[in-house]
């Protein structure tokens, strides 16, 4: 199952081909008018059709932007997008009693239209629009004019970003992106796929990437800087941001290893957390032999939280996560046994740690997302745990989780995937939730048919069972979740 053309890869700065070319106005008037005849040549309605036709309503946009900087974007100008519709029916998520009225039934869409261009032959630009607010059901929308509900208005310039070719030896990109990959237990802005909402971030970021070679093995470093929220007021000490070092040295076609660094600041009057000076440090490890694929992560806090109300915490939270696969054939049909463990630290004083330390695991802006309704689901559980939830979405803090899946490869178009997961929190309070550690088991059975090259279709169903902890929770009135979905993914 392809999650999605759009996505972006640590340290990718290559995502379009760039070739050189001189910028002339006149050059610009002639590709386009030579592209609106070009377009009769493709089926009307045929995805070429589609894509040009998609490429040359944004080059007429920028046009009127791009006769000042006489910046040649035609010829070369490249497009990626996505097109999701991704429905969902629920029952029990948010509060696991059958007697209270908490199903949902949703229909989500998004779409994604991505393009690319020169600006000199050594310099160019990057722009992905996203629009992601419509549910089915809604009434249609007016294209603008309609104070705040018109298609224009909710269409998100989600990343609009320059990238140096050779900037003093490195590849320099500039702007507004994506960064991280989906799934990451650290940081990850980009489009979220599965989840209810079909959710997209980006952040305003300078990185740096050098590629060379150390004793003829290829070696990538990064180094980037992310604006993640900004002061409130320019004399105000409430912003956000973060550095990331990256060194991933790779030993051959099969095997790297990855050394990164980040370092989250807040101001000392931020609304996020006030005065924190976060490290991650993050060992990374990817390989791939004799039909077995793998990937190991351990992930460890250093750093403190000032904050001026309280006494001085130490962070000193650490994670790990595991992952496992063996790629085999049975009779024609694929078979792909995996395993997974992830365990984020806790600690028994709650979410903000006590004392002189902090042993949570703590993250930039994690993307951790196991299970359709544990981890991808809006609002899950949030109404079955009383107070504070002992555990955080979307991260591994105060979390350890096993999974079993394999993947069954029927046919080239045809495939299953089951997957059961496990969930336990580290560490609890002393007294609550009866002292029992265990969430509960979640078993997510799914079907993708492969339409086309580039087009998915799929449908999933999913059940929750609630453990100890949550039975405790509501004096034993509990009962399983249910959560089935299907989805149409488009990519061009």
């Amino acid at each position: 199952m392809n999650k999605g053309a759009c996505e972006n890869t640590k340290g990718d700065l290559n995502s379009f081909k760039l070739t050189k070319r001189a910028p002339t106005l006149r050059g610009e008037v002639k590709a386009y008018l030579k592209s609106l005849n070009e377009i009769r040549d493709y089926p009307i309605g045929g995805t070429k059709y589609m894509k040009k036709l998609l490429g040359l309503a944004m080059v007429g946009m920028l046009v009127a932007s791009a006769i000042p900087a006489k910046a040649e974007i035609f010829k070369n100008l490249q497009t990626k997008g996505e097109l999701e519709v991704y429905g969902v029916m629920t029952h029990n998520v948010t509060d696991l009693n059958s007697s209270l009225g908490d199903d949902y039934r949703n229909t989500y869409n998004r779409i994604t239209y991505g393009a690319a261009f020169d600006m000199l032959d050594d310099l160019h630009a990057n722009l992905t629009f996203v629009k992601n607010d419509r549910m089915w059901g809604e009434n249609a929308q007016a294209i603008s004019g309609a104070a705040g509900n018109s298609i224009l208005e909710n269409i998100y310039l989600q990343e609009a970003n320059i990238v140096l070719d050779d900037l003093f030896g490195l590849k320099a990109k500039i702007g507004r992106s994506f960064y991280g990959n989906e799934g990451d237990i650290i940081v990850y802005y980009g489009n979220q796929h599965m989840v209810d909402g079909l959710p997209t971030s980006s952040v305003d970021l300078a990185s740096f990437v050098r590629e060379d070679s150390i004793k003829g093995m290829d070696n990538a470093f990064e180094l980037t800087y992310a604006k993640t929220l900004a002061a409130a007021a320019p004399l105000q000490d409430t912003g956000a941001n973060f550095w990331a070092v990256k060194d991933v040295l790779r030993f051959n076609s099969d095997m790297d290893m990855g050394l990164f660094i980040y370092n989250q600041r807040t101001g000392n009057n931020s609304p996020v957390i006030d005065g924190q000076n976060l490290w991650v440090l993050d060992l990374n490890h990817h390989g791939k032999a004799m039909g077995f694929n793998w990937g190991a992560e351990l992930a460890m806090n250093l750093g403190t939280w000032d904050k001026a109300t309280q006494p001085t915490r130490n962070y000193k939270g650490w994670a790990a996560k595991l992952d496992i696969a063996y790629e085999a054939k049975v009779q024609n049909i694929g078979l792909t046994p995996r395993f997974m463990f992830a365990y984020g630290s806790g600690d028994n004083q709650g979410a903000n740690g006590g004392g002189q330390s902090d042993k949570n695991f703590r993250a930039l802006n994690p993307n951790f997302q196991p299970g359709y309704i544990f981890g991808k689901s809006n609002g899950n559980f949030a109404s079955a745990v009383p107070g504070v939830q002992p555990w955080t979405d979307n991260s591994l803090s105060n979390l350890q989780v096993w999974n079993l899946g394999v993947d069954v490869d029927v046919t080239e178009k045809l495939s299953f995937i089951v997957d059961g997961y496990n969930f336990w929190v580290n560490s609890l309070a002393a007294g609550s939730f009866g002292g029992n550690r265990h969430i509960g088991a979640e078993l997510d059975l799914t079907g993708n048919y492969a339409y086309a090259k580039n087009v998915d279709l799929g449908l999933y169903a999913a059940k929750f069972y609630p453990g100890g902890l949550l039975a405790n929770a509501n004096n034993g009135a509990i009962n399983s979740s249910y959560k089935i979905g299907s989805y149409v993914s488009v990519r061009f």
